[in-house]
């Protein structure tokens, strides 16, 4: 009895629960009987992405166009006892009686989710006795480039996927009754070894496994699956505890080293060798962009890493203080001819060194941004030839440090080096948010108060980017 309630209480299944059971049945089990463990207000990166999957689906319905062969309806629910689903978009002809089950998604290519997405829809439909004659996905077109106003029927591509989707009828419905007869059972445990893709991340491991070491194998930087399930296996969890005998790439067993030790590795001539190529003065250089689904504006390609901002600190000579000069565009227009103009005025071309993190980031944009404004393309290439990357010297291991835990991100190098500076209680401390906050900026219905407070923020944040690599490259140099 108390099992069959508890079975009531979590029905029915949704597409949405249905896929997490394909990726992890365990998060499955409890988001549907212990919901109360996972409930959580969406934080802003949830939240940015349903409003954009929102944005995306409020243009696609322009895409279809209704006639006297075409009826439209949207958002058509199919639902059993136990299933149930909703359709983006069903396509009737009244003349031949042919049904279109249509699915919109703001992702770039057909992919597995979204056909077992499809698939289940399909599914609950019969079970309603409703059959598809087709069956499509209308998604994003990352080859469209916006020339003016926003052409929606080349914005999207519309994806006949009839016979994957039939194809895997069969496979599908066996699917859903495992899924069914798993929430049937007592709750699951989750060994260490069992984890899904989400590994630590996952809030089921979190759950069960509580008070793990702070620095586990699971830190190992791209450790082999069959290896970490191994040392799961033999109960090696901390890091502290992986043997010689372990098999690990060069780079793996350096990091072991280091974290077994807890003494730092520093290739000191290694090091001197490389900052002695740069030449002052030196040109501390980060970009800040959005990605985002719908071009904002014109020359923009769907997730378009689109420049907003930039910040630069120069070091004009040995011993000099930095300067501090940045940019970023209010939103009004169309930011990229301001932003190459301010950067242009800023680093001339005397030769000194342009330094970042992670060149091919700051690189690509050049090169988009050269395309984009053929007038500024020669400044911008040349700006590439003079690129030097100082995360260069963490990603090799010349500069290695146990705190590091395999990284050689700057938001977990800075704490070590240079804990004078953090982001922490920035209202802004990671690239995502600044882009957030920027599309705020651009498209939002803000105060004026509101805005200046959004671009402080922003200009904070950009900011302390480029002051950190200034102090990231003064405490390497001391190895000189």
């Amino acid at each position: 009895m108390e099992i069959a309630k508890a079975m009531s209480a979590a029905l029915p299944i949704t597409k949405s629960n249905f896929l997490l059971y394909l990726a992890c049945p365990p998060e499955f089990w409890y988001n549907k009987h212990r919901p109360e463990l996972f409930t959580a207000p969406p934080g802003e990166e949830d939240l940015f992405t349903m409003r954009q999957g929102q944005a995306v689906e409020a243009l696609a319905r322009n895409w279809f166009k209704p006639s006297v062969t075409l009826q439209i309806e949207y958002q058509t629910v199919f639902q059993t006892d136990t299933l149930y689903a909703r359709a983006d978009v069903v396509l009737t002809n009244p003349q031949t009686g042919e049904r279109t089950l249509v699915e919109i998604k703001s992702g770039t290519k057909v992919t597995d989710e979204y056909l077992y997405d499809l698939a289940f829809q399909c599914h609950v439909a019969r079970e309603n006795g409703i059959l598809f004659d087709r069956v499509a996905l209308l998604h994003i077109d990352n080859t469209y480039v916006r020339r003016g106003g926003l052409d929606i029927e080349r914005l999207f591509v519309f994806a006949d996927v009839t016979r994957q989707v039939g194809a895997m009828r069969d496979g599908t419905t066996m699917l859903i009754r495992h899924a069914l007869d798993y929430l049937s059972k007592p709750a699951p445990t989750v060994r260490l070894h069992e984890c899904c893709g989400k590994k630590l991340a996952c809030p089921v491991v979190q759950m069960m496994h509580p008070g793990l070491p702070h620095y586990t194998v699971f830190h190992i930087s791209r450790i082999d699956k069959k290896v970490l399930i191994d040392c799961l296996q033999q109960g090696i969890v901390d890091i502290k505890h992986v043997p010689e005998t372990l098999k690990l790439s060069e780079k793996q067993r350096l990091q072991v080293r280091i974290a077994q030790s807890g003494e730092p590795h520093i290739e000191t001539e290694r090091i001197r060798a490389s900052l002695n190529t740069l030449r002052y003065p030196l040109y501390f250089l980060d970009y800040e962009t959005l990605a985002y689904a719908i071009p904002l504006y014109d020359a923009l390609a769907p997730y378009q890493q689109m420049t907003f901002q930039w910040s630069l600190h120069i070091v004009r000579e040995a011993g000099a203080e930095p300067e501090h000069l940045g940019f970023l565009s209010d939103g009004s227009d169309h930011p990229a001819l301001h932003f190459v103009e301010a950067l242009r005025a800023a680093i001339p071309p005397d030769g000194g060194s342009v330094v970042v993190w992670n060149k091919s980031f700051e690189v690509a944009r050049n090169k988009e941004l050269a395309a984009m404004s053929p007038q500024h393309a020669d400044f911008l290439l040349d700006l590439n030839n003079r690129v030097y990357d100082l995360m260069e010297i963490f990603q090799k291991q010349d500069y290695a440090h146990p705190a590091f835990k395999g990284s050689y991100s700057i938001k977990n190098v800075l704490p070590v080096l240079a804990p004078h500076l953090s982001y922490e209680g920035l209202p802004i401390h990671h690239g995502m948010l600044a882009s957030i906050h920027w599309h705020k900026l651009a498209t939002g219905d803000l105060t004026e108060a509101e805005r200046l407070q959004v671009m402080d923020n922003l200009r904070r944040y950009c900011g302390l980017d480029t002051l950190a690599m200034v102090e990231v490259w003064r405490v390497v140099g001391g190895c000189r």
